[in-house]
């Protein structure tokens, strides 16, 4: 995934309602009638009175200032002009053992506050905290209830209201899981991410193989109202893969993504793997309204059947690549001699940043985190042997071994590249010229780049 496509914002006329799940309005409207129901939600909706929520969580625990955490600060900013909210959206951290990504009901005039535990944060890379924090977003965008779980979990008998809320529940996830895609842009590591959250196994645990695990699905109808997480998490799974390979949305996907084969036929010879959506609309909706006609909605395909070559690679593999994949959050640094891709990125974030004049320490903090130790002696070395130029020599070498890499590692170094020159604060147009320069000696083309240019000028007007 190159850089043009992780920061490239949604058009001015796109439709968000054209992502919901078909069904999620019916039921709200008459969840909406229910007394009982709506006081239900509000107790599902509030970190004070929701049991599922870690203790420690608070709506004002420790924020994500550009100066305490310029790595978080950048992601807002980002997910901000992608979704084009009116406000830069706030991220709160506090510390907890457990996984936890939530929101809280607030005034729509106010910008929108995600609340993420530490463990969260220190599990997730970029990609897939842009896709996680891009489904509570979702909230906000949708005028979702930010419901914090699923009220039935763990009851034996649930009430009747009880049960349509977890419908809603279930709905507004499913539509969260397409925003969320959209923001990381990644269909596989998107769904991974869900395995990992549901099942909080650690990344050594979860080798996941696709079509064997999508075929222990139970029936949409079952999934729906069945209390089994595990269920949940597999049809999330099959409906989102199965969304990522529409046409109508795979302009926004990087390459590989507008690359998946169309399936048809696809009820005869895959119904194991289809996720119909008509199906789950009758599971949960109680009473439809006259003029709601479930066959009327889009009949939506099977889920894509891994290609031969997508099942060859390995696992570490995805999740060197998905999990690993910072700097905007912290990333074990690796030495350049392993990889030459991570010397080109090194040498060449210096060249954009510019060493003739005094790196900020916000900018050198992410070197560090990025490079290690290897990133102060390449700013020693530049400061004391012709600064910008001993980078852009150093990177010219560099290329020479990078540029023999794949494609798609050649792309990812330049987005650590721009990630890099975005914690320095915002892009300046020679700057921008110098990404293009990095792209040509990597063989990528430089046009590529022209949205995140755009996209890059918006944020720093907006700083």
């Amino acid at each position: 995934m190159n850089a043009s496509d992780f920061l490239r914002p949604f058009a001015n006329d796109f439709d968000f309602e054209s992502l919901r799940f078909p069904g999620e309005d019916v039921l709200r409207q008459q969840i909406q009638r229910r007394p009982a129901a709506l006081e239900m939600i509000r107790r599902w909706c509030s970190l004070e009175t929701c049991h599922v929520v870690p203790k420690g969580a608070h709506p004002d625990a420790f924020a994500s200032s550009p100066a305490a955490v310029p790595a978080l600060a950048q992601m807002r900013r980002m997910l901000q002009v992608m979704l084009r909210l009116d406000d830069v959206p706030e991220i709160v951290a506090f510390p907890s053992g457990e996984s936890f990504i939530g929101s809280l009901a607030s005034d729509p005039r106010r910008p929108y506050r995600v609340v993420v535990s530490s463990a969260a944060l220190q599990r997730m890379g970029v990609r897939e905290a842009m896709f996680q924090i891009g489904r509570r977003l979702a909230w906000r965008i949708l005028d979702h209830f930010p419901l914090l779980g699923d009220p039935t979990a763990g009851v034996v008998k649930p009430d009747r209201d009880a049960l349509m809320i977890r419908g809603l529940w279930k709905f507004q996830e499913l539509t969260c899981d397409r925003i969320g895609l959209l923001c990381c842009r990644d269909f596989e590591l998107a769904s991974r991410s869900i395995l990992r959250f549901a099942s909080g196994l650690p990344d050594d645990l979860l080798q996941i193989d696709w079509e064997p695990l999508l075929a222990e699905r139970i029936g949409e109808e079952e999934a729906m109202l069945a209390d089994s997480p595990y269920q949940f998490a597999l049809l999330r799974v099959a409906a989102l893969r199965q969304f990522a390979k529409e046409s109508t949305f795979a302009e926004y996907f990087a390459p590989s993504m507008a690359a998946i084969e169309s399936v048809e036929n696809v009820r005869d010879e895959t119904s194991r793997h289809g996720v119909d959506e008509s199906t789950i609309i009758d599971a949960v909706v109680i009473e439809a309204p006259p003029d709601f006609e479930p066959d009327a909605q889009a009949k939506v395909e099977a889920v894509v059947e891994e290609s031969h070559s997508n099942d060859s690679q390995t696992d570490e593999s995805a999740i060197d690549d998905g999990l690993d994949d910072g700097p905007l959050l912290a990333r074990r640094a690796r030495s350049t001699e392993e990889d030459p891709l991570r010397e080109f990125s090194l040498w060449g974030a210096l060249w954009v940043i510019g060493v003739n004049s005094a790196i900020s320490e916000t900018a050198r903090a992410e070197m560090w985190e990025f490079f290690g130790s290897e990133a102060a002696a390449a700013i020693d070395e530049a400061g004391n042997h012709d600064g910008d130029e001993r980078c852009a020599r150093r990177c010219a070498t560099a290329a020479i071994s990078a540029i023999q890499q794949p494609l798609e590692r050649r792309q990812g170094a330049l987005e650590d590249v721009i990630h890099l020159a975005l914690a320095a604060g915002p892009i300046a147009a020679t700057e921008r010229e110098r990404i293009g320069d990095l792209a040509e000696l990597l063989d990528l083309e430089a046009q590529q780049f022209e949205e995140w240019s755009e996209v890059s000028a918006e944020l720093g007007a907006r700083s």
